[in-house]
């Protein structure tokens, strides 16, 4: 599924090929900017709620070939892992998060400072850090236009 699109030029069951545009980047819906949004789901409804989504991962592994990957994979270090999120998650994690979002929307990079200090709270916004950083990138490269 691709959410907030401005434009959709395909429609449900349309075979697609690469490099086919399919739809133009929005911001339609709850959104806080422009960008692509996209999502694998156990149910077709967007209304089904986030609890239906499909790691993408693995719903591909089992529809496409996988190629040898060129070196081992690297193994996470848990304790590592584990420090960094206690930290994110503290108090003093939680207070660096919040004084980004508010230095980033006084900037004008931001909409609704509120709807993302709710994120940090309840530590959503650390699950979409890859999207975020996609995102402040779109912004940033608006305002130097």
């Amino acid at each position: 599924m691709y959410a907030h699109l401005s434009k959709s030029f395909v429609k449900v069951g349309d075979k697609v090929k690469a490099n086919q545009v399919i739809g133009l980047q929005g911001s339609t819906g709850r959104s806080t900017g422009k960008h692509l949004h996209f999502e694998v789901r156990a149910k077709c409804s967007p209304s089904g709620g986030f609890g239906n989504d499909i790691n993408p991962i693995e719903y591909l592994d089992k529809h496409y070939k996988k190629e040898q990957p060129i070196a081992s994979p690297v193994t996470p270090i848990k304790n590592k892992e584990e420090e960094f999120m206690k930290f994110i998650m503290s108090e003093q994690g939680k207070s660096y998060a919040k004084e980004a979002i508010n230095s980033l929307s006084k900037k004008g990079y931001l909409n609704s400072p509120s709807d993302w200090e709710k994120r940090v709270e309840n530590g959503e916004i650390y699950q979409e850090l890859p999207w975020m950083t996609l995102l402040l990138l779109d912004r940033i490269s608006d305002h130097r236009e």
